[in-house]
């Protein structure tokens, strides 16, 4: 399956986009020698814990995000924030599918790449953007 298809498939089923998130990003990057003892959380309690994760992300990487969303002219020459800014109230699913994209490619070298399709669909999802967007440096 592509990354588009894969993409399309999380915007058209939230809890599996967050079952899996929970499973790929989460559970990884606990010990791997571990077992699951606990039932899987509710959709709620992940979009929680995607929230802290999206957070803790973004303080780490805050600088490099800040500066390919904020100051990089895509191919038609705004930035990604203010193309996203002008966008992200648009209720389209394709729409989410071509900003996960995007993102998909800006984030690539921050994100592990097996996390990446479930990575970019809860970051697009949950606007997670407009904490990276927030400022005048990005046009507001």
């Amino acid at each position: 399956m592509t990354s588009q298809e894969q993409i399309a498939v999380y915007l058209a089923d939230e809890t599996k986009l967050y079952q899996d998130w929970y499973q790929q990003v989460i559970r990884s990057d606990e010990d791997a020698t571990s077992q699951p003892i606990a039932t899987m959380p509710s959709v709620a309690e992940l979009k929680a814990m995607a929230k802290e994760w999206w957070q803790r992300l973004y303080a780490k990487n805050q600088t490099v995000m800040r500066k390919w969303f904020c100051k990089t002219p895509l191919r038609h020459g705004e930035t990604a924030c203010v193309w996203w800014k002008r966008i992200r109230d648009i209720s389209h699913e394709s729409r989410d599918l071509i900003i996960a994209i995007m993102v998909d490619l800006a984030l690539a070298p921050i994100i592990h790449p097996s996390h990446l399709e479930v990575s970019v669909t809860v970051i697009v999802t949950n606007h997670f953007l407009d904490m990276v967007c927030e400022g005048e440096e990005c046009g507001d």
